[in-house]
């Protein structure tokens, strides 16, 4: 076979695979954003929304596992947590982040103090002394706000 000819056939067995690939997937059917076609302010809209569904998941993940098992999912929301402390945000987001920094601190400050009550509990030293204000009552109030600041933001891009 002379090189011209396996040059054509190569350029129409990779057009071939190129288009069976290009046609296999609907962006309709994905509801994910792309985050690399979004701009600074709607991927930290997004990612905001992600961290919080996180940490929203951890809490529902923690709320039905026994006192005794939580330790994996209490560092788990530590880790979380951390993440979100580092994550870099434009100015208009900082309110929503540290929200978002609040709303993680204190759902895993609410596991860990049952945590702790249970082995404080488990370990014949008596029961632990409740906080003045417990972070489980924290938790809520964070999220609502955190929801009505990411209700903002999107509004305030939407105007922009």
């Amino acid at each position: 076979m002379n090189p011209r000819t396996e040059f054509m056939i190569s350029l129409v067995a990779a057009l071939l695979l190129m288009t069976a690939c290009t046609g296999s997937v609907d962006p309709e059917l994905s509801s994910t954003p792309d985050p690399l076609l979004m701009d600074f302010y709607d991927r930290t809209i997004w990612e905001f929304e992600n961290l919080r569904n996180r940490v929203s998941d951890l809490a529902a993940n923690a709320a039905d596992t026994p006192v005794d098992e939580l330790e994996p999912i209490i560092q788990e929301m530590i880790a979380l947590k951390e993440e979100i402390k580092g994550y870099e945000f434009p100015l208009p987001a900082a309110q929503t982040h540290s929200t978002l920094y609040n709303y993680a601190f204190y759902t895993e400050q609410c596991y860990f103090s049952k945590y702790a009550e249970f082995l404080m509990a488990s370990s014949s030293q008596g029961t632990m002394r409740k906080p003045e204000d417990d972070p489980c009552d924290q938790v809520q109030v964070y999220r609502e706000t955190l929801n009505q600041y990411l209700q903002d933001l999107k509004e305030l891009e939407a105007d922009s």
